[in-house]
Parts: structure tokens; sequence; C-alpha cells
């Protein structure tokens, strides 16, 4: 193990995320009744199942009914939809922890329904159906049941699941206390459904509010490559080309790490004046963007990169600790760096 001391101006480990990758919290209260969530929330991932937003399809901010004041989402109908609203994730997650939560208040007597997608592209998997008929709780997908439970109506009630995707781990929670786990086969989220599905009953009503979601990594074990660097007075590690610090006991991501692992590898790291970035596969026509642990970009962002490697020029770019983010059609990738001059 090598030691190296750098000086980052203005950069701590206070400021990173102890391994928490993506998140996002929304309690819907900075709207005002009557906006439609696919057009205000639009750069937060919401918008509807056809792309659709502004209408019928779309879901509408109420201030009705709240579990913090003073506003939430309101769904009914007496025959399915028409409203059906998406909230994407940051990406169709395939490792890693997945938290979710929300709460969800159901009218008395009446069906409420939402599933989670698989893929970025709605209805193309489903991941999860929820469905709540009078309080009875089912979860299921096209392998068939996965769990069920029961939940309270007339009231605010929690709804949370903790998913170990690396391990294929699925457990729900209602108001905080688990109602079982599952081995799913449709192992992958990428968004949230809502959608008032007639099931039993012959309505659908139930408002949402105070959604939040969490991604984050599984720590990682250091190999022989494996180098500890100082930055500010505090420690982190530099492991296979990534950066990492200590959390627990474990050695968890600075910020933003890679989706797909073993596809895409970057150095030198930490780099001086020129970044090369080897894809494990040929790509074409991806975006490559370059950020600081704040979430600034801080490189314009190169477009139609394509083949095997990819050389950028850094040496105008402060000493930090940088995101570098890369998205086509076919793949995406996200990895920490440190330039140092």
């Amino acid at each position: 193990m090598k030691n190296l001391s750098l000086s980052l101006i203005g950069v701590s480990i206070a400021l990173l995320s102890y391994g928490q990758v993506d998140s996002y919290s929304e309690n819907f209260d900075s709207f005002t009744a009557g906006d439609y969530m696919g057009v205000v929330g639009m750069s937060e991932g919401w918008t509807t199942w056809s792309g659709t937003t502004g209408g019928a399809e779309d879901v509408q901010v109420v201030d009705s009914n709240s579990n913090s004041a003073s506003n939430s989402l309101y769904f009914y109908s007496t025959s399915g939809g028409p409203q059906d609203v998406v909230l994407a994730f940051d990406d169709a997650y395939v490792d890693g922890i997945f938290e979710f939560e929300m709460m969800m208040y159901v009218t008395s007597g009446t069906d409420a329904y939402f599933n989670f997608q698989s893929e970025s592209t709605p209805g193309v998997v489903w991941a999860m159906e929820f469905y709540c008929e009078n309080g009875a709780i089912s979860m299921s997908n096209t392998a068939g049941p996965l769990l069920s439970g029961t939940m309270s109506t007339d009231q605010w009630v929690r709804i949370s699941y903790n998913i170990d995707i690396t391990n294929n781990i699925w457990e729900a929670f209602v108001d905080s206390t688990s109602i079982g786990g599952f081995i799913n086969p449709n192992n992958k989220v990428a968004s949230l459904n809502l959608y008032p599905a007639v099931v039993t009953a012959t309505e659908s009503e139930y408002w949402i509010d105070d959604i939040s979601w969490s991604w984050d990594t599984i720590p990682v074990v250091p190999t022989n490559d494996t180098t500890q660097i100082i930055i500010g007075g505090d420690t982190a590690w530099v492991i296979d080309g990534d950066t990492f610090e200590m959390w627990d006991g474990n050695y968890v991501p600075f910020g933003l790490e890679e989706v797909n692992n073993a596809s895409v590898s970057i150095y030198p790291n930490p780099a001086t004046d020129q970044l090369n970035v080897a894809f494990g596969r040929e790509v074409s026509n991806m975006d490559v963007s370059l950020f600081d642990i704040q979430g600034k970009q801080v490189l314009a962002k190169l477009k139609n990169v394509s083949g095997r490697n990819y050389s950028l020029n850094v040496s105008e770019i402060p000493s930090g600790v940088y995101v570098m983010k890369g998205k086509s059609k076919t793949f995406n990738f996200q990895k920490s760096v440190i330039i140092q001059h």
C-alpha cells in the first residue's frame, strides 16, 4: 500500500455522502395545489406512462389531505386510470442496496395500486406490483405471488422497501414493521408507477405523500492495487482505479460510483494533465460529462464518444475529487476520479 499526500483546497471528506450514491425525497409542499407533477417535477424524474404531461394522465398536487403539511398527490378512478404517473429513478439498478419509502392514505372500501418497473422504458418488465384491496395487501409480478399482508385504511400509512439487489433479497414494511421478504425473479428496479387500478372494489382512491428513495453501493474489499491518499488531513483510498473512503469499517465510494464496475477503467487516478478512459466493450454516440462532488458540471459535455478508448485534457481543471458520467442508448457508467496538480 502506497501513501500519497494530496492537498485539495475546499475539499473535505465531510462533504461526501459516505457511500450513498443516488437519493431523492419530495413532500410536494413547495408546489401549488393544481400543479401537474409531470410538469413541475419533470427535472426530478416525474412523467407519465406515455410521456404526455399536464393532462388527464398526469397527477395534480392537492392540499385537501396530507401527511406532512400541506400538499400531497391524489389518485381516483372508477374504472382504472386515466392517471398513470411514473417517477423515474436515476438508473435501472442491477446491484447495490435500494431503499424506498412513501406515505399512503387509502380510503376504506376502495382499491389502491402501484408498481416498480425494471427497465428505464415503462411497460417492459414489472419488477413488483402492489395491490391494496380494502386494506388487504398483495404483491406479485409476472412470475406469480410474492408477498401478502394488511394495512390500515382511512389513515396515513408508511409503505417502505429495503431491496438488496446484489443478493436478491426484497423486504417490505408497513409502518416500519416487516411483513416479510422474497426473492424476486425480476431483480432490477428503475421507476415507480402510480396508477389508480380498480380491482375488487367499485373505485380506487388514495393519496401519496413524502416519497423518498436511495441507492447505495455494496462496500468493497481492497486488493493489491490499493493506494492510500491524504485529502486535507483525511484518509481516502484508490482501489483498482476507483476512489473510496472508510465508513463503519468498510470501504465505500466517494459520491457517485460506477454502474457497471468491470466495464470502464479510468487512468491514471489520480490524474494530472491527461485522463484516459478505456471501455470494456465498443461504445457509440456516448455523452461524457465531468462533475465536482457538489454536482456542478466542470467540463463541457463531450458528445458522440465512440470506440473503446478516449482521452481528455484535465490540465485546466482544479485539483479535487470528481465524478465522470457517460451515457448512451445501450450503456451508462459513473466513475470517481481525483485530479492532482
